[in-house]
């Protein structure tokens, strides 16, 4: 995940608030941000940041996701929703069946039709 301190003055330079950015590799990010951006804002982000590909989830499109959730190994425990999203707190609430304690997580492309 990008440091608190990178994301601080990512919004500096640019203008545009990151709830939470996670470096995948020399040339790709992925942000959160609070809400939608114009393409010329995203140009902002992928100049700034120096990366080709700069991928981004406006916060409210993450609700109702569905999740891996895994263990200690990186095996699926099982699947979960988002219903809840707080980065500043730190805080997700995921509706699932699994009991076992929770080691990681991997987001889908998929969301629940369920509010």
């Amino acid at each position: 995940a990008m440091e608190h301190r990178q994301q601080q003055e990512l919004r500096e330079a640019t203008g545009i608030p990151i709830l939470w950015g996670e470096i995948l590799s020399a040339q790709e990010v992925v942000l959160v941000t609070p809400y939608e951006l114009s393409p010329g804002q995203v140009q902002t982000l992928e100049t700034t940041l120096g990366k080709r590909w700069v991928r981004l989830y406006p916060l409210a499109s993450l609700k109702n996701t569905l999740l891996a959730l895994l263990d200690d190994r990186g095996e699926v425990l099982g699947l979960g929703v988002v219903r809840y999203l707080d980065f500043q707190r730190e805080r997700l609430i995921v509706l699932t069946p699994v009991r076992e304690p929770v080691q990681g997580l991997k987001f889908s492309r998929f969301r629940s039709p369920f509010p």
